[in-house]
């Protein structure tokens, strides 16, 4: 556990890569508790406690002789309603963002100099 400004938290993460393979795929599993928020300043409102579980798949590609990572996370997988404590605008009534489904893809760049030394 670990303490946060005015709360806790507790966060863990489970990854599985296999690290034998070229193509070096992962899953990857998190869980997020945060717990509610009673003891709070005058100007703050108390805050109740909420549970966050998010996936992450991916792996390393080769396409046309370019190597590449793609990512598929889908955050707040069980699409939980909360609010967190230290948002700005919770006071109005808006919640953080619902479920989210991420496309991640990173291309490696090679920069050649061509500046001998």
């Amino acid at each position: 556990m670990r303490k946060m400004l005015s709360g806790y938290w507790f966060l863990q993460t489970l990854q599985f890569k296999k690290q034998s393979s070229s193509k070096k795929p992962f899953v990857s599993v998190t869980c997020s508790e945060y717990f509610e928020q009673k003891n709070v300043a005058w100007y703050e409102l108390p805050t109740e406690s909420y549970f966050l579980l998010d996936l992450h798949f991916g792996g390393t590609f080769n396409w046309a002789k370019q190597q590449m990572n793609a990512t598929l996370s889908v955050n707040n997988l069980l699409d939980e309603g909360y609010f967190n404590h230290l948002s700005l605008i919770k006071t109005i009534g808006i919640m953080e963002m619902g479920r989210n489904v991420v496309l991640q893809l990173k291309i490696p760049f090679g920069v050649k100099s061509t500046v001998k030394s």
